[in-house]
């Protein structure tokens, strides 16, 4: 129960309101919330008391003013879309890792062929060395643009996930990635002598490094060591921008970001061209 004792409408005119009390059967848990919306209320009619001071009429005209002041609520329900956040950005993840060992799988077609000497039967027509590492560069982005195109299509209409990001920016942003997978399965396959081994490079770049990118688990929960050691990482920086993206910044915010990734892949194809230049066996590579 709310007491308003006598004297309570003069101490309000004066601006010092006073003379009330609240009684409850229950305590301060119920007596709490009632205070603070009462409180509220009383603070708005002393402060028209201080202006009015002590003119009763004014007082009636401010009061009755603001008693007829017209506030609007509306209300929105918005769905928590974190959950699909953070599991379209795991798939990311994932999808990094498979357009990775894809990549590797893909330019091991030039050791089977090799190894097989259907490489020296192609050299043997007009086709030249170069132009046979190539057409397996270009086959090689389409099978990831492809890749690409599939996932998201199962991402946003298949299963209804909300990532928070325009598809054509995670397109671009994925096609970006690509040509880095590319360029370093070059590299993986320069430095291979045989099918096996470039196997064995694949487990050991492709794994490790997208685990410690956060590919699998969010990075936030590494030590800091581990996370410095991400920001030399390709797969590190694709996740960063989707999830810059994520947070409501806009692609040319990230432009940082896309343009360390076209650095790592023109560090690649430059590393994949000297190390294929200086092969001891010149007839095996260009």
């Amino acid at each position: 129960g709310i007491v308003i004792g006598a004297g309570f409408s003069k101490s309000v005119l004066e601006g010092k309101p006073g003379h009330i009390g609240i009684q409850s059967l229950k305590g301060a848990q119920v007596t709490a919330y009632m205070k603070s919306m009462l409180a509220g209320y009383i603070d708005n009619i002393s402060a028209i008391g201080k202006i009015s001071a002590g003119d009763t009429a004014k007082f009636e005209q401010l009061y009755d003013s603001y008693r007829g002041t017209d506030f609007k609520l509306s209300a929105q329900s918005v769905n928590d879309t974190s959950s699909t956040k953070d599991m379209s950005y795991q798939s990311i993840g994932y999808l990094i890792m498979f357009m990775m060992m894809s990549a590797v799988n893909l330019s091991e077609l030039i050791l089977k062929n090799r190894e097989n000497r259907t490489y020296f039967r192609i050299l043997s027509s007009p086709v030249d060395a170069r132009t046979y590492v190539m057409s397996n560069v270009f086959v090689n982005l389409c099978i990831m643009m492809a890749q690409i195109v599939v996932a998201l299509f199962f991402m946003f209409v298949i299963f209804g996930l909300e990532p928070g990001i325009p598809a054509v920016e995670m397109l671009g942003i994925m096609s970006l990635f690509a040509l880095v997978s590319v360029s370093l399965s070059l590299v993986v396959v320069a430095f291979s002598k045989n099918t096996a081994m470039a196997g064995a490079m694949q487990n050991l770049i492709v794994t490790p490094t997208c685990l410690l990118s956060g590919c699998f688990f969010p990075i936030s929960i590494m030590p800091e060591a581990i996370r410095r050691i991400a920001d030399f990482l390709p797969q590190n920086w694709v996740l960063q921008s989707i999830s810059k993206l994520q947070s409501g910044g806009a692609l040319s915010g990230i432009w940082f970001n896309l343009a360390v990734l076209l650095a790592f892949a023109v560090v690649f194809f430059l590393i994949a061209t000297y190390k294929f230049g200086r092969n001891n066996d010149t007839r095996n590579f260009v």
